[in-house]
């Protein structure tokens, strides 16, 4: 008696096709798909990437990114990253906010004002259990990375999550096809009713030095990177000369050579360093020759 045959497998599918049907699956489903069989859990693994990679300040994002990036599968799927740093001055944000609504009644201005921070308020929720997370190992749980001590601050500022900048250049020389990078502190992470209360200045302002050190690895990163980078976007410019240094004398790679798209915006801080963050971003210009 001749036996039946085998019924067909989704490993048997041509690659287009197994790419398409992957590309439609819901997340739950992904992850059964990838429990189903080690076949599977191989052939899905570059799909744990997507072509686009945001990063937002409550999240561990950039300790993501670095392990993707450490699969050539997942890093090669990535051409897009997108880093939003955002802070706000709660006290100033909620009086704000609560102004908006003076004329509702009571009731409806309690509800609205509930519905309108809740994603923000979930947003911080996060970030405290990661902080907690963070200060009884003393590390960030996914790297061996330099001990982070986390102490309380008597703040109303958004809490936003140490940033590991020592992964910057490992993340970013990881992504072969990257085409795309954008940072920004002066944009609005969370809905549209915070977005009318959201100071991209004030946010920039909050996270000055911290932005400051970010900005300085990103560019220092993509100095020495030989990725086909097309388009750069830094919101929220605060470089000078002295981050600078060195650089001048090592020629810069492809990533900022062959630029073709680039958007710095200043915010308006109005100090004394208004000058020397102008002089910097000319001198970086001036190494972008494809700009030029």
């Amino acid at each position: 008696m001749a036996s039946a045959p085998a019924a067909p497998s989704l490993g048997c599918l041509p690659a287009e096709l197994f790419s398409v049907i992957v590309e439609l699956l819901n997340l739950s489903d992904f992850k059964n798909l990838r429990l189903a069989s080690r076949h599977l859990a191989r052939e899905t693994r570059p799909f744990l990437s997507q072509p686009s990679f945001s990063g937002l300040p409550w999240r561990r994002d950039m300790a993501r990114l670095h392990s993707l990036s450490s699969r050539p599968e997942c890093g090669a799927r990535i051409r897009d990253v997108k880093f939003v740093f955002a802070a706000m001055d709660e006290y100033r944000a909620y009086h704000d906010s609560f102004s908006h609504m003076f004329g509702f009644e009571p009731e409806v201005r309690t509800e609205r004002l509930i519905n309108i921070w809740t994603d923000y308020q979930e947003s911080q929720r996060t970030a405290r259990r990661i902080l907690s997370t963070m200060g009884r190992q003393g590390r960030w749980p996914e790297q061996a990375a330099p001990e982070v001590r986390v102490r309380a601050v008597a703040t109303t500022r958004t809490l936003c999550l140490p940033f590991p900048v020592e992964l910057v250049g490992r993340a970013l020389g990881g992504l072969p096809n990257l085409r795309s990078l954008t940072l920004t502190w002066m944009e609005c992470p969370w809905n549209e009713d915070v977005g009318m209360v959201f100071d991209p200045d004030e946010s920039v302002r909050l996270q000055r030095d911290g932005a400051r050190e970010v900005q300085r690895e990103f560019v220092r990163s993509l100095w020495v990177l030989d990725v086909p980078l097309e388009r750069l976007q830094v919101d929220g410019f605060l470089l000078t000369g002295d981050d600078l240094v060195g650089l001048e004398s090592v020629p810069a790679k492809r990533a900022l050579t062959c630029l073709k798209d680039l958007k710095v915006e200043m915010a308006n801080l109005k100090d004394e360093n208004d000058e020397a963050r102008e002089a910097a971003l000319e001198m970086l210009m001036g190494k972008m020759e494809s700009l030029v």
